[in-house]
């Protein structure tokens, strides 16, 4: 009867976008897929029935894993998922939406979005730049759409922060996603473009995503390899949800961290919430030598569940230079969110470029044959907020592949204007195509013509 008189009452409106079932559907005490999947596919089918005007419909996830047996129904028309606390959301949104596209096949954005679930670290980035970094994001990673900012009525509205929307809408423009067939950019041999600076350090940011509570490969104890060149090994293990020793004794994984650090220097421990249900506790030993003993107890016991954010913050220890075994344990009742940070530990001797790129044929698209991103990696809120100051990189070069031969124009856009800036003259030869970027400070985007190519809009 709900969604009768839902159909009833509004599908006549040009507001409506489409039909959402749950928002997280997964943020239960429990989730079944067996209950979840057949009642997705029965409603949806109804309510395909019922609407006259044929909307659009999802459903959406606390996170990003979801239930791939609910996201795979052909019933359902797009994917949604959401994503708080990440440090750098450019990097780990377009990961994930590269990736469900790929699995799945149908239109993925991310329907929320925030530096953490009570804007931990939103009211200190008054330039918007977790906003900025997710719109650009959207647009370059095969998303049906710019990630969707939560905090709006306590944040982008008191900060004027509507003005970094328009860049990306003139970007966009014109642009012919109904029919350009976009795929994952091939992107390589990114390097200076000329003289290469001398080698740097920077800070190795550990983020990790992984989390349940289910018995995972994550959900074990585990060793972890951090070497200089900013890689961990193993992949895929390093968890987000750290459990302690009652609630779930099984799923207790504790982290040890086989580190070689070139200059003395910190090892930091980020909390982000702490469990409601009976809190946790955190211990880090140096060589096996306790170091950081912290009990975060449950105020009220068994009383309220609601995650608690009184411990949140950083918990750092000095590490001498050299080759050490840093040991991460939460031997309390339930679990935590961890992230880990090792400034001046990364030696760096590339760019410190991430690019994400979109190609087509350009003959289907109107003579466009890519959109690109290129943003600094240190360019993110968590920096900012840290009080770093990004450095400008010098001028770099990448290649992309797949390119029909021919001559193309690269034009170049300021993201913080929405203005064309520059443009150059490129050949690809062999199916290869190498753009040519100038000094970068904090990003800057492109869009590749096919010369002589009528196009539907030019700025």
């Amino acid at each position: 009867r709900r969604l009768r008189y839902l159909v009833a009452r509004w599908s006549y409106s040009p507001a409506v976008l489409s039909w959402e079932f749950w928002n997280e559907v997964n943020i239960i005490e429990r989730y079944i897929s067996e209950t979840s999947v057949p009642w997705h596919r029965d409603m949806a089918r109804y309510l395909r029935q019922l609407d006259p005007y044929d909307h659009l419909i999802t459903t959406s996830w606390a996170g990003h894993q979801g239930d791939p047996k609910v996201d795979e129904l052909p019933e359902l028309d797009y994917i949604q998922s959401h994503q708080y606390g990440a440090r750098d959301a450019a990097k780990f949104m377009s990961e994930v939406c590269y990736e469900k596209a790929e699995r799945f096949k149908k239109p993925h954005y991310f329907g929320e979005f925030g530096t953490g679930t009570l804007a931990e670290g939103t009211r200190e980035d008054k330039d918007g730049i977790h906003l900025h970094n997710g719109l650009w994001s959207g647009v370059v990673s095969q998303a049906c759409g710019t990630a969707m900012l939560w905090w709006w009525d306590n944040y982008v509205e008191p900060n004027n922060l509507y003005s970094l929307l328009k860049p990306v809408a003139e970007f966009v423009k014109g642009v012919p996603f109904n029919k350009a067939e976009f795929r994952r950019a091939q992107v390589g041999d990114l390097r200076y473009a000329g003289t290469a600076p001398p080698a740097r350090l920077e800070a190795l940011n550990l983020d990790p995503d992984r989390g349940s509570w289910e018995p995972a490969p994550f959900n074990q104890p585990n060793t972890f390899v951090v070497s200089t060149d900013g890689t961990v090994e193993p992949e895929g293990r390093l968890a987000r949800v750290f459990h302690g020793t009652r609630n779930h004794p099984t799923l207790h994984n504790p982290a040890t961290f086989e580190v070689d650090y070139p200059a003395a220097g910190k090892f930091i421990v980020t909390v982000t919430g702490v469990s409601g249900h009976g809190g946790a506790a955190l211990k880090v030993y140096l060589d096996g030598a306790l170091k950081i003993d912290k009990d975060f107890a449950d105020p009220d016991g068994a009383g309220k569940t609601d995650t608690l954010n009184e411990y949140n913050g950083d918990y750092p220890l000095d590490v001498p230079q050299g080759k050490h075994t840093l040991r991460v344990v939460n031997d309390g009742n339930d679990w935590l969110y961890v992230q880990y940070r090792l400034p001046d530990y990364r030696r760096r001797t590339d760019p410190g470029v991430q690019v994400y790129a979109l190609q087509c044929d350009p003959a289907k698209a109107d003579g466009l044959a890519a959109l690109v991103w290129l943003k600094n990696e240190r360019y993110n809120w968590f920096n900012y907020v840290q009080g770093e100051e990004f450095r400008q990189i010098a001028p770099c070069q990448f290649t992309l592949s797949g390119v029909p031969e021919g001559q193309y124009e690269v034009e170049w856009w300021d993201t913080y204007t929405g203005k064309v800036t520059d443009r150059q003259q490129a050949t690809a030869q062999q199916g290869m195509l190498t753009v040519v970027a100038g000094k970068l400070l904090n990003d800057v985007a492109c869009k590749v013509w096919r010369s002589g190519a009528t196009r539907t809009v030019r700025p």
